[in-house]
Parts: structure tokens; sequence; C-alpha cells
């Protein structure tokens, strides 16, 4: 603070005109004096109730103050330093300690108790290279510097792949509740890592063969400098959740689509199988019945059918001779499914009289016009003379390709 006195008269003409004078002189050099003793000794003279010329604190000049050392810099305004690199660089917890060239430092305090208890700065690397980075000192200390992110630093949506920008929650789908979504071909294109979703999947090119699934979700790992990539792909059929299927999906070029594979499990290993070009695309095993009798079908193409077949009187034709045997009369019948050519058979006969004889309950078979879906002539043959006309029954199994 400048303590000026009042000032005295202003010298008239007369006896004591000299010593007036001399009065004006003194009041003159203690106004000086005080002035003097009210200007800073420096840019950083922080003397409370000095005056503040041009560059004070870093303020008005084209160059702050440079800072030997962050650490115990305590006082607000601009200033510069130097990087951990430089030759000559600021001591303490240098913000950017690789750096060769300077930095802006802006700092900031509060006095909650003592002072200097409460500081913050904040530092700028002129060059832009390391970014901007800020720290506080409370009473526990200084914390660590840390770096403010640029918008441009950051990812611009959940498919930004550039390279080392920070992930948001949801970014490549992860962290979020829904899937990012992809359209169009995005299977037979290169995409990052992560968790997509689509719509229809059969609408979609390179997509697995199925039916229309809604809600698809694929998870992608790319490999080889994104040049391969497997995808795993969830089909979720709102409709229809048996028939949900799992496939991985094996991408030899970025441009081409996956080679699918199915996985198995519980919902799908019963249900209807098929082939594609020879590969399986089904279910596993196939089970059905009909009125012609019951089938099995196996993804690998086999087929077997099983047929109940009442043949009635077993002596309805001939008479007991070895020239001459029993025979039931000739039954057609159809298979439950058809084969894609006939059928290799297998019989076994009983009768309904189950008391008879064993010699009674022997037969053997012929069977004629066997074709991919029916035998048109079958007949059971008695091995013996005896007469027992309880009902025949046969019961046959046809093993064959239904693929």
């Amino acid at each position: 603070m400048v303590n000026i006195p009042t000032p005295p008269p202003e010298p008239v003409f007369g006896p004591d005109f000299n010593a007036q004078h001399s009065a004006v002189a003194a009041w003159e050099r203690a106004a000086l004096l005080s002035i003097k003793d009210s200007l800073p000794s420096g840019p950083t003279d922080a003397t409370p109730g000095k005056f503040l010329l041009s560059g004070a604190f870093g303020l008005g000049v084209d160059s702050g103050p440079v800072v030997p050392n962050v650490d115990t810099h305590h006082t607000a305004g601009f200033y510069s330093g130097y990087g951990g690199g430089h030759a000559t660089p600021a001591g303490g917890d240098n913000p950017f300690s690789t750096m060769n060239g300077a930095f802006g430092l802006l700092v900031g305090n509060s006095t909650v108790s003592e002072a200097d208890d409460y500081v913050w700065q904040i530092a700028i690397d002129f060059s832009g290279g390391n970014g901007t980075k800020y720290r506080a000192r409370g009473n526990a200390g200084w914390t660590s510097w840390r770096r403010y992110l640029a918008s441009d630093e950051v990812q611009a949506d959940p498919t930004d792949a550039t390279a080392e920008k920070l992930l948001k929650v949801g970014a490549f789908g992860w962290g979020a509740g829904v899937a990012v979504r992809s359209t169009g071909n995005f299977l037979e294109t290169q995409l990052p890592g992560g968790a997509f979703r689509t719509g229809n999947l059969d609408s979609t090119t390179g997509a697995p063969p199925g039916a229309t699934y809604r809600g698809t979700v694929g998870l992608t790992l790319p490999a080889l400098s994104g040049t391969h990539a497997m995808l795993l792909m969830n089909a979720m059929n709102v409709s229809s959740p048996e028939d949900n299927n799992l496939w991985l999906g094996v991408k030899s070029t970025g441009g081409a689509a996956p080679q699918w594979s199915r996985f198995y499990s519980d919902s799908n290993i019963l249900g209807t199988v098929s082939q594609s070009a020879g590969v399986p695309r089904g279910a596993i095993i196939e089970r059905g019945s009909n009125g012609n009798g019951e089938y099995v079908r196996f993804a690998d193409g086999t087929q077997i059918c099983a047929v109940l077949v009442n043949m009635g009187d077993p002596t309805a034709t001939g008479s007991g001779t070895f020239a001459d045997p029993y025979t039931t009369n000739s039954m057609s019948l159809s298979f439950p499914a058809s084969f894609v050519a006939p059928p290799k058979l297998g019989l076994f006969a009983t009768i309904s009289n189950g008391s008879a004889p064993l010699q009674n309950r022997i037969f053997s078979f012929s069977a004629a016009g066997t074709s991919a879906s029916a035998v048109t002539a079958l007949r059971a043959h008695r091995m013996s003379a005896g007469a027992d006309t309880s009902d025949c029954t046969i019961y046959m199994t046809a093993i064959g390709r239904w693929n």
C-alpha cells in the first residue's frame, strides 16, 4: 500500500518562502519513496499491497516467467517451464517428463486454512503433442498429473476404429444393452472386433443358411492384421426359440463370405435333418411316424424305417409240403418315409397264437418290386407243415439313405 501524507501548502513569496519550499520538496521525496517501496521487485513478487506492472505473474507479456520447480510454485498466474528432456527442465513432478520443449503453466490457489494449502495447476504443451494436464494440491499433497482428452481423441461413434482413440461404453457393442446395428452385407466386409447385430439374417449376404431370424447378433474376432476373422452368430428366432442356432464362420479374406459351421445343443440335436451340397445343415436326428410305420433319419444321410404288417392266415395258399409250402397272401406296403434308392430289408415274423409249436412260428420271406418308397409284393412262407391259422405279423426294418 502507498502511504502518501497530505501535501503542505503551496509556497508563497515572503520572508519564509525558502522554508515553505523545503517543506514541499520533503513531501515530494517522501511520496516518491513511498511509491518506490510499492513497486514489485520482479514479475513474481507477491508481496501484499504492491503495484502490479505489465508482465507481473505473466500478465501482458509474450512469455510468462519460467518456473524453476513446479512442486513449490503456488502463486497464481501465467508461467512457463521446460519439459524433463530439456537442458534446464522444471524441477519437481514435471508434467511432461520426456518432452524437450516448453510448456505453459496456469496456477491458481485458494486459502481455506493456511496459505498455499490448496493449489491447482494446468500444464499445456505448446507443441500439442502431449496435450494438456492438470493436478491439485490439498492437505494430502499433490495429486498425480491427469491428462485432458480432446474430443477428437474419443471414439466418435460405436464403430469408430481409429487407432488409439478412447473407447466409450457401447464401443463395438461392448457394455451396451443392445449390440451395434449393422446393415447390408456386413458379413462380407471386414469388421473390427466386437458384437454386432442385424435384422433378418437370411436377407444379409454371406449369412448362414436357415430360416428368417430377427435380432441376430455377431461376435467378430479379427486376426492377422484384420484380414482374417471369425464370426460367431447367435441367430435368435423370436417365433420359434427351438430353431435358434449358433454359428461359427471363418473368413479367409476381408471381402469374402464366411464359411459357416453350426454348433449343436439340446435345442437342435433333434428336429428336421437337411443337407446342402453334402453338408448337414439341419438337426442331427429326425424321428417321425405315420400310418405306414416309424422312421428315423440321421444327418449323414442314413434312414431307417420300421414297418409292422399283419399278413393274415399263414396257410392262405399252399399245401404245407416242401414243394408247395404254406404262404400268406401277397401284401404291398409303403415306407413311412421315402429313400433315395431301394433300401436293404430285414424281416422277422410272429403269429398271434403264442402257444403254437415252435416249428409253426418259423418263416421265410419273399419280396418283389422293392422301390425307394414301397414293396409291391411281400409274402411269408411257413417252414413247417403246421396248419395253425393264427395271423402272421411281419416286422420289417428297411435301411438306406434319405439323401
